[in-house]
C-alpha cells in the first residue's frame, strides 16, 4: 500500500489525480487506520497489579 500512496502523492503533485480517486483512496486509508487502531487497542490487556514484596 505504501507504493500506492507514493504513487498518489506523485500524481497529486503533477495534477493527475481526479478528486473522486483522491477521496476514495483517503477514505480507504482512514478505514484501514481505524481498523488497525481498534484491533490494537482491543487486544491490549490492562496491567495487572504486582503483589507487594514481603520485604517492605
Amino acid at each position: 500500500y505504501i507504493f500506492s500512496l507514493r504513487n498518489i502523492l506523485r500524481r497529486i503533485q503533477n495534477g493527475e489525480v481526479p478528486k473522486e480517486d483522491l477521496y476514495k483512496n483517503l477514505e480507504y486509508a482512514a478505514s484501514v487506520l481505524e481498523s488497525v487502531y481498534v484491533d490494537e487497542t482491543s487486544s491490549i490487556e490492562p496491567p495487572t497489579p504486582q503483589p507487594k514484596s514481603s520485604k517492605e
